[in-house]
């Protein structure tokens, strides 16, 4: 047998067996069944009894969890928009809306986890911007970019405030307002201090309203098992749009 014959023989046993495995792996793959994501489950009526029969689960929570948020916010409601609403870390499911219907499914979870430090919001309910309170150098990052192309697309104003240099409130307010702009009253850290100190002593004073109504048999206050039932849909969810997508008439274009 001369050397070439040989060597065909060699490469032909070896395109066998290389087309013998690569059948096994595809036959393996095909029968594998495709690993779902598992479903989120709601809570169930156990689950909701036993949260709130709980020995006092929840607590309440400020928004504004650092000194620096808390300077800015009422800087902005007392200083800087006077006549509008400050709302802080509102999702932009809140205030914004797909204009395909079909993208909602995709894009809901990004845009319900999305939110600036503080949204300003007329009293009619109009969102008009957002404020970012960022530490320095955090102005370029993708989330600040990505937020500031989505309220552009909307035709909504975006500012970034870095801590602890708060911009002029009066140049503030015009980018926003235009000529609507008021003249603003600057205050002094006194008056911040005292307004920081008001805020605090409110949250104290609820949290201690609550727990005395809680341990007053005369008070009302009933545990959930004593109480009525919850209906078909004991948890809500699926009603507000925190937590499912917005149903839409299909004849405006609005949400329901």
């Amino acid at each position: 047998m001369s050397a070439s014959t040989l060597v065909l023989i060699v490469v032909a046993l070896l395109g066998y067996i290389g087309a013998f495995v690569f059948w096994m792996k595809r036959k393996d793959t095909q029968a594998a069944p495709a690993q779902e994501a598992p479903e989120s489950r709601l809570p169930s009526f156990s689950d909701i009894h036993e949260l709130l029969n709980s020995d006092s689960p929840m607590m309440p929570r400020t928004l504004l969890r650092s000194p620096a948020e808390r300077s800015a916010w009422l800087w902005l409601r007392h200083d800087v928009f006077p006549k509008h609403n400050v709302l802080p870390k509102l999702p932009f499911t809140r205030f914004t809306l797909l204009r395909d219907q079909a993208l909602g499914k995709k894009w809901f979870p990004v845009l319900s986890s999305t939110y600036c430090t503080f949204t300003i919001c007329s009293d009619a309910g109009l969102a008009i911007g957002c404020v970012d309170l960022l530490p320095m150098g955090d102005e370029n990052r993708g989330s600040v970019i990505f937020k500031r192309r989505l309220l552009d697309q909307c035709g909504m104003h975006y500012h970034i405030i870095t801590i602890g240099q708060l911009p002029d409130a009066q140049e503030l307010a015009k980018e926003f307002l235009g000529d609507a702009a008021t003249p603003t009253v600057s205050t002094t850290q006194d008056q911040q201090a005292a307004r920081i100190e008001a805020m605090r002593a409110q949250l104290h004073k609820r949290l201690e309203e609550s727990r005395q109504r809680r341990s007053d048999p005369a008070s009302g206050f009933a545990p959930i098992s004593a109480r009525a039932p919850l209906g078909d849909n004991p948890t809500g969810w699926g009603t507000d749009s925190f937590l499912a997508e917005p149903e839409f008439d299909e004849n405006e274009g609005e949400p329901l």
